[in-house]
């Protein structure tokens, strides 16, 4: 939530939060994931989102990768690092790569496990 928020601050975006979740979480850990983004909802079917695409953590340090829609339809990936603050997570440092890879599939409905 500290990633997408410093995101949008650093953008300036009011527009409503559409997240396109991490790759591979099941239905259940999909919704408890939600509960970090109170008012976002779940991108469905395509059209632009924050889609998140991967999370490091290592013991006091965190590393949040996303893929923004821009305004050419394509996504920049942004690269936000965290450190553990006692108990909370802190913003060190937000990058963004102008790479314009294109908009990943919605990740919902969940891959059926065999």
């Amino acid at each position: 939530m500290l990633s997408v928020g410093a995101i949008r601050e650093e953008l300036g975006d009011e527009s409503p939060l559409v997240i396109n979740q991490l790759p591979g979480l099941n239905e259940k850990e999909a919704e408890e994931f939600m509960v970090n983004f109170p008012g976002a909802t779940t991108l469905t079917e395509a059209g632009p989102a924050y889609h998140l695409m991967s999370v490091e953590v290592r013991v006091v340090e965190a590393r949040v990768e996303v893929l923004v829609p821009t305004e050419t339809g394509k996504c920049d990936l942004w690269s936000i690092e965290l450190s553990q603050q006692i108990k909370n997570w802190k913003v060190e440092s937000v990058r963004r790569f102008r790479v314009q890879r294109p908009a990943p599939a919605p990740r919902i409905p969940y891959p059926v496990e065999g």
